[in-house]
């Protein structure tokens, strides 16, 4: 590739590509007199990527780029989602209480008692639905 000022047959500069590595430490210029310096540079271009990374490298750079960003993403995402739910029921101050109710809850069960079982068992599910009253049973107790 040679571009060249205004139509004449000078050249700005000028490309030539070679396949063969040997040849590329041997430049033309040093086989012949060269009167203007010139600056030669070697390149090693791997024109095609292993067929094993050929589903990864398919799109280009680019596509692997914006395909990891999207990867990073969703993971950010996952972690992430899902914490204005849980956020009640995960930083309550004291639970004790509550431990207490599930042991004997459990402890009822073992023992066949139904009846007070059930009773139970609702209060759990009220104090779980009800955020004012899973409030009050979980503060911290002033001595």
């Amino acid at each position: 590739m040679t571009t060249s000022k205004s139509g004449g047959d000078n050249s700005y500069w000028s490309i030539k590509e070679t396949s063969n590595y040997s040849q590329a430490f041997i430049p033309e210029f040093e086989k012949k007199e060269v009167s203007n310096p010139t600056l030669f540079f070697v390149t090693f271009n791997q024109r095609v990527a292993p067929e094993s990374v050929s589903l990864i490298t398919g799109p280009g750079i680019i596509g692997l780029y914006i395909g990891m960003v999207f990867v990073i993403g969703q993971f950010v995402r996952s972690l992430t989602s899902g914490g204005s739910q849980t956020i009640m029921f995960d930083e309550l101050p004291n639970v004790d209480r509550l431990m207490k109710l599930c042991k004997d809850l459990y402890f009822v069960r073992e023992n066949g008692e139904l009846a007070l079982e059930e009773e139970m068992f609702a209060k759990l599910i009220y104090l779980y639905r009800s955020p004012e009253m899973l409030i009050k049973w979980t503060k911290r107790k002033v001595s």
